[in-house]
């Protein structure tokens, strides 16, 4: 064909030549990266290795690979230019397939778009079979296009497949080159069989229009001959396949999720470009392919081409998401093959809109539009594919860079150390020194998720150093092998981390310095040996390792938490663990998952050990002193919780004290009081109700050293709030310290309405205060009505007490009887017994036969403008509940549950009837609740609220 059009050849032969500059610029830029290395390693060693050494794919590419590197060597350029050679080969045959089905114009276009695809160029110049793949995928979708259709000329457009006289006298030798390319394809990546399945509709779609079966029978003796061919590589195949299995998490990915980001891939998202930017050149050319296909469909000489574009296009795709929808391992990379169908379409689109002539203004209009979206697209691609080698933020992992750092700083008696072990033949590519250690020893390239690190690992730990003073650990896919950090945490414990590891991209470097004979022990995550059963008995808590020495205020404090599971997992368990000062207030909360967050425990499995390193992050200002830890494990979506007491550590001064802006002070305040004075203050909130809780927080400097231990006298509106001792540090204050103080207060019953002063003054020893009183703050305090009389028209009285504390009186519900996702209108009637200095939340329940909740509202009474703290005796409260239920609820008899508990503690007030017997679960319940399939009947309205 290249022969009947001097022309095209010419612009194909010049866009060749651009691609190939673009794939060699640059080529030994950046470091070979894992896949790479192990692919170099593996073509390096015997013909037997290379052809069951990789463990997912089949041999072909890498048997080639070892015959290269025996001829051109093992550098970088030449182990790389062998992917050159067939991204340009790609172009070509890209160019040449296009002219084919749309036209010369259109393959000239869209060889030179593949030129310039940033996917194309980044694999063709990666040390992986993808670019072969992609290369040998076209040259069959070439092949067969060649035996089912003649090129499309300007003078014969009529003709869109061969007629069976042109079939009969094609040679069997391109059947035959047809099978063969086939089975190089398969053998080189199993998903070029994706291709296959769109070549095989291909051919059914020209049957359908020719009616004859020649050609059938030509190729499915080329498919005969496949099969042939593979035979004796299922045994391996089905090997792979059940090894492929457990190398990624368990889940399901969605159609649009994968067809999303494989478009933005192709345009280079997370390989040369920012996802945003990829979006800048994926969404134009998902446009303009758009377009080429509705003007394909359109053009009945174009028409076939075009058909067979979209089903190269959509075909694998569909194949692609049924594979990988429940075994969600995923990368753009896998669906190369279709990038070359669609820029055709992209392709067909500009050579559509170039004008048959340019003799009118409309033909000028076209001719410039086409001109503009072509040099759009082909500058955007070019960018985007070369920015990789501009930009330090992307670009592959840099294991060069790590291993030439490694040679010169690691001294002979120190131990590099690798955490995943898998990366060891990438790593030694570069790395050549004999003190490398692979974590673990025995590794296979793609690791199990199921096979993570426990302290079991230490043997192997152990042998890389003993006998040396240091080690450098090196982490890379480290969330897959130990996603729980059992290394990193052993040597942050064990040993000093050194601050001269510099960052690497890709790759996560540390430096420790060991003490004298250092011998790691499991029994260094468990020093507090604590032994708690967890949630039905599937966990246990063995211990945890607090810090034994201060621990600076303004940096992070490390808890290690062993954890040991009994039995499977159902649930994802998360932990909360809370610092309480000694006024036992919380100070600090951090939540993550119990391990690692790459590490649910659903995925745990029985037997297994597993530790959880967690950072508690302490803020600049914290004072100095001991304070409490506790771990609260928790399920998402379930409010019952355990707390378990870790233990206490001491937090030490700051290394630097905060600014002013740093503490948030809007406005300084300056009061001295004595050797002290209040920077600025915070109270939240500003406005309140009686027996609500307000948070007052202090900024405080020394400004000489404190001669006793004050207590903080608080003042509202004149009267005496409250006297509260102040940590026990401040008396160790030296001057210029800055430290924070933060304490609950309840409003107090007989607190006047209205805007009020809040002042603060130091008491001594002897309750003398040192200086007067001054305003730090103002606080709003509404008053609601009270009732004493027990409302009339309670729809279902009951009598409950509930700890001695509260009586309730009953219930009104509406409606009775409902459907899922309706809402239920549940009014509560409480009476206060005695004066409470707990602030109890209300929970409302509904509830199935096996206790499941369906429904939930938990809150402080009355839409928490009533916390029981403000409740005087004998006091009625109406509190209304809007309960949504769930939409799954399904149809049948449900009970709803009410009652109190303590939202520190999740401890429930005790409940007993009116003959004083104690009801189980300390819970109310309710009359039954009705739920029904949905239905034509109306909503229920929602009740007026008294």
């Amino acid at each position: 064909m290249l022969e009947r059009n001097r022309h095209f050849t010419r612009v194909l032969v010049l866009v060749v030549l651009v691609a190939l500059a673009l794939r060699v610029w640059g080529l030994t830029t950046q470091s070979l990266w894992y896949d790479e290395g192990f692919s170099v390693n593996l073509a390096g060693q015997s013909w037997g290795r290379i052809l069951l050494g990789e463990l997912n794919l089949p041999p072909l590419y890498h048997l080639l690979l070892g015959a290269w590197v025996r001829l051109a060597g093992s550098g970088e350029f030449a182990v790389r230019y062998f992917s050159v050679f067939w991204g340009v080969l790609l172009v070509v045959l890209g160019g040449a397939w296009v002219s084919r089905l749309l036209g010369p114009r259109a393959g000239a276009l869209c060889a030179l778009l593949l030129a310039m695809s940033p996917i194309e160029v980044w694999y063709a110049q990666e040390t992986r079979m993808y670019a072969m793949l992609g290369a040998l995928a076209l040259a069959s979708s070439y092949l067969l296009t060649c035996l089912l259709a003649p090129p499309l000329r300007s003078n014969d457009l009529s003709r869109s497949s061969l007629t069976a006289e042109a079939v009969t006298t094609r040679g069997g030798w391109l059947w035959a080159l047809y099978a063969l390319v086939n089975i190089a394809a398969v053998y080189t990546h199993y998903y070029a069989a994706l291709v296959l399945a769109a070549q095989a509709v291909w051919l059914l779609l020209h049957l359908v229009r020719t009616r004859d079966w020649r050609p059938a029978r030509a190729w499915l003796l080329a498919q005969a001959a496949l099969g042939l061919a593979l035979l004796p590589w299922l045994p391996v195949f089905w090997g792979q396949w059940q090894a492929a299995n457990t190398t990624y998490w368990p889940g399901r990915l969605s159609l649009g999720f994968v067809a999303g980001r494989a478009m933005l891939g192709f345009a280079g998202a997370g390989l040369t470009v920012a996802d945003s930017a990829a979006l800048g050149l994926a969404l134009p050319l998902a446009a303009l392919a758009a377009l080429g296909l509705l003007v394909g469909l359109a053009r009945p000489r174009w028409r076939w081409g075009t058909l067979c574009l979209l089903v190269y296009l959509l075909v694998p795709l569909a194949l692609f998401y049924a594979l990988v929808r429940d075994r969600p391992k995923f990368s753009p990379r896998y669906l190369l093959p279709i990038v070359p169908p669609l820029l055709a379409l992209a392709a067909g689109a500009l050579a559509a809109l170039w004008p048959a002539s340019l003799r009118d203004r409309r033909g000028w209009a076209r001719s410039g539009l086409a001109v503009l979206l072509a040099v759009g697209t082909v500058v955007g691609s070019a960018a985007a594919a070369g920015n990789a080698q501009r930009d330090a933020a992307y670009g592959r992992d840099d294991l060069r860079g790590v291993a030439a750092f490694l040679t010169q700083a690691a001294a002979a008696d120190e131990a590099v150390i690798l955490v995943s072990g898998h990366l060891e033949p990438a790593f030694t590519y570069y790395y050549r020194g004999a003190n490398c250690f692979p974590i673990p020893p025995r590794y296979t390239p793609s690791p199990s998720v199921d096979d993570v690190l426990t302290p079991a690992a230490f043997e192997d730990l152990n042998r890389a150093i003993v006998g040396r003073r240091g080690a450098w650990l090196v982490l890379w896919q480290d969330n897959v092998v130990d996603p729980n950090g059992v290394v990193l945490t052993a040597l942050e414990l064990a040993a000093h981390e050194a601050a001269d590891a510099p960052a690497f991209r890709g790759v996560e470097l540390h430096h420790f310095v060991f003490p004298l004979g250092l011998q790691l022990q499991p029994e260094m995550f468990a020093q507090h040996p604590l032994g708690v059963t967890i949630g039905d008995g599937e966990l246990a808590l063995v211990g945890c390792t607090l810090p034994s020495d201060p621990v600076p205020a303004g940096t992070s404090a490390s808890a290690v938490l062993l954890w040991q599971t009994v039995r499977p997992v159902p649930h994802d368990y998360r932990l909360s663990l809370r610092m309480i000062d000694g006024q036992g207030q919380e100070r600090v909360r951090e939540d993550s998952r119990l391990g690692g967050y790459m590490y649910p425990t659903d995925h745990w499995r029985p037997g297994l050990q597993v530790v959880g390193s967690h950072r508690v992050p302490l803020p600049l200002s914290l004072p100095p002193g001991e304070y409490a830890l506790q771990a609260t494990i928790y399920r998402i979506g379930d409010r019952a919780s355990q707390t378990v007491p870790l233990g206490n550590f001491r937090v030490g001064r700051a290394l630097r004290q905060p600014t002013a802006r740093e503490l948030g002070i809007d406005r300084p305040l300056g009061l001295i009081f004595g050797e002290l004075e209040v920077m600025g203050s915070r109270l939240a909130p500003s406005e309140a109700t009686l027996g609500q809780t307000v948070y007052l927080t202090l900024f405080c400097s020394a400004r000489e050293h404190p001669r006793e231990r004050y207590r903080l006298a608080v003042w509202l509106d004149g009267e005496r709030w409250a006297g509260l001792d102040l940590p026990a540090s401040t008396v160790d204050m030296e001057p210029g310290d800055v430290f924070e103080l933060q304490y609950p207060l309840v409003v107090p019953h007989a607190a006047p309405a209205g805007l009020q002063p809040v002042a603060v003054t130091l008491e001594g020893a002897t309750g003398q205060a040192v200086a007067a009183a001054q305003a730090v703050s103002e606080l709003t305090v509404s008053i609601a009505a009270r009732i004493f009389e027990v409302p009339a028209g309670i729809r279902n009285p009951l009598r409950f007490t509930l700890g001695d504390q509260v009586a309730f009186l009953g219930y009104d519900l509406e409606p009775s009887v409902a459907r899922m996702g309706d809402v239920l209108y549940l009014t509560l009637y409480w009476r206060g017994l005695r004066t409470m200095d707990t602030s109890y939340t209300v929970f409302t329940h509904v509830l199935d036969s096996q206790n499941k909740i369906w429904g939930q509202v938990d809150r402080i009474p009355v839409e928490t403008t009533r916390p029981t703290t403000g409740w005087l005796v004998g006091e009625a409260f109406i509190d209304p509940y809007a309960i949504p239920l769930r939409a799954d609820t399904p149809p049948g008899m449900y009970a709803i549950e009410v009652g109190l508990y303590d939202v520190v503690s999740g401890a429930r007030l005790a409940v007993h009837d009116e003959q004083g017997r104690r009801v189980a679960d300390d819970r109310i319940l309710l009359g039954a609740l009705e739920v029904r399939w949905p239905g034509p009947a109306q909503a229920t309205p929602a009740p007026a609220r008294p």
